[in-house]
């Protein structure tokens, strides 16, 4: 069962021109995306080789296991390319990281060779704030990041340089690339060869049927585990790319669970799971008005505010009791708002806490 550091042993000794760049580099680059370089990144372009060797020297075995778990995945691509032939000296820069109570934005470029550019948008982390936006996307367009990866999209790329560009993430990142892609400048536009979205949410039905949207379409691509939740979300109008993962359930978000067959992932079709959480995901939101959404969205996160919570990575032991405590004693919520956004803080805590082991 190979996945991406199978496919990183294989073939890290070819270079970009020996091998080009392929489904497996977008997803090893997505990763790349969790990793928080504000003490290496910022103003500067350094090579993947020296990033790396600076990253290791400041943190920890102990401090990295402690993390979330796509920073901890992230982090093993990392040591896992470091040295490779294919990717040691691809330089990283422009790497920007916003937070605030509203938002969480990351990316970086990764230049493929002189010609060619990845630009990785990082998915949700750790922080309350980006979860926040994770359900926002239900009901709001554009989210706080979205209109960043915007205006991020026509601040870093010149309209009038050679170089193009591929644009992708995971999670909400790959929902950011498509985004910040749909609403570039004409001219950046044009530059943009292909977009990717690892198992990311779709977009609100409005956006679904925009010439924005119908003029990316061409570019864009999907590409969902075979156990898909997250990638299913909201509304997706080009057929998506399944690929088999060896977890089960929201597990197979992971991104390094995904199966590789040489150097393109293994196709499957959607297992029955997928299809009946998507079924029952899509009927519940078709119940609710993007008005009653929001009250539901803003009703769960002022648990987390009340309770001072702003990592998930908090959601443990006595702050867990703490929040389902509010939750419990929140009179202005009905008893099925109640257990619903009960089942929700339990589905949270299960994908943050989970061990790469387990």
């Amino acid at each position: 069962m190979a996945n991406i550091f199978d496919y990183i042993k294989n073939y890290g000794d070819k270079s970009f021109s020996e091998k080009g760049f392929n489904e497996v580099d977008n997803l090893i680059f997505s990763s790349l995306a969790y990793i928080d370089y504000k003490d290496i990144l910022v103003h500067k372009k350094i090579s993947i080789n020296s990033c790396a060797t600076e990253y290791f020297e400041h943190h920890t075995k102990k401090e990295i296991k402690g993390f979330v778990l796509a920073a901890r995945d992230a982090v093993e691509v990392l040591e896992s390319i470091k040295d490779t032939k294919r990717y040691k000296d691809l330089m990283l820069y422009n790497y920007t990281y916003q937070y605030s109570s509203d938002l969480q934005f990351s990316c970086l470029f990764i230049d493929i060779d002189k010609n060619l550019t990845y630009i990785s948008f990082e998915g949700t982390d750790d922080l309350v704030s980006g979860w926040r936006e994770d359900f926002e996307l239900a009901y709001k367009f554009p989210i706080a990041s979205q209109r960043a990866a915007i205006k991020y999209i026509n601040s870093h790329i010149s309209p009038f340089s050679l170089r193009k560009y591929i644009i992708g993430g995971h999670s909400k990142g790959g929902n950011i690339a498509l985004v910040a892609a749909m609403y570039a400048n004409p001219l950046i536009r044009n530059k943009i060869i292909k977009v990717y979205s690892n198992d990311g949410p779709g977009i609100l039905k409005h956006e679904i049927d925009s010439k924005e949207y119908m003029r990316i379409l061409p570019k864009y691509e999907l590409i969902i585990p075979d156990s898909s939740v997250v990638g299913l979300l909201l509304h997706h109008k080009n057929d998506y790319v399944v690929v088999k993962s060896t977890n089960k359930g929201i597990m197979a978000h992971e991104l390094t669970s995904w199966m590789v067959d040489e150097d393109y992932f293994k196709r499957v079709k959607l297992s029955m799971f997928s299809k009946r959480v998507d079924k029952s995901i899509t009927e519940w939101l078709e119940t609710y008005d993007l008005e009653t959404r929001e009250k539901f969205v803003k009703d769960l996160f002022s648990i987390f505010e009340r309770a001072n919570i702003t990592s998930l990575l908090e959601l443990k032991g006595r702050n867990l009791k703490n929040v389902l405590a509010i939750l419990k004693e929140s009179t202005k919520l009905s008893s099925e708002s109640k257990k619903m956004i009960s089942d929700l803080i339990r589905f949270i805590v299960l994908y943050i806490n989970t061990d790469v082991d387990d």
